[in-house]
């Protein structure tokens, strides 16, 4: 038994999707990340706009970002 736990206990489904854009112009490199967060409504079943930073889920846009960067970094060194 776990006594910091909530009772009834919550099930919550999400759909995170985030879209990267990448151009190379030159010696330059542009990323943009957006970011589509979703909560499931059981009531209308349907999917709604939610809030990561409240539900405390999902990768941050800044995480994935720096992610992108290291990789470019390693892909253009020999």
């Amino acid at each position: 038994k776990i006594l910091s736990a909530r009772f009834p206990p919550v099930e919550r489904d999400y759909r995170d999707t985030y879209t990267i854009n990448v151009t190379s112009a030159g010696s330059s490199t542009k990323i943009q990340i957006q970011r589509k967060f979703e909560v499931h409504d059981t009531q209308a079943n349907n999917w709604v706009d939610g809030d990561p930073a409240k539900e405390k889920v999902g990768i941050a846009p800044e995480n994935l970002l720096e992610e992108v960067r290291v990789r470019l970094g390693e892909a253009t060194t020999p």
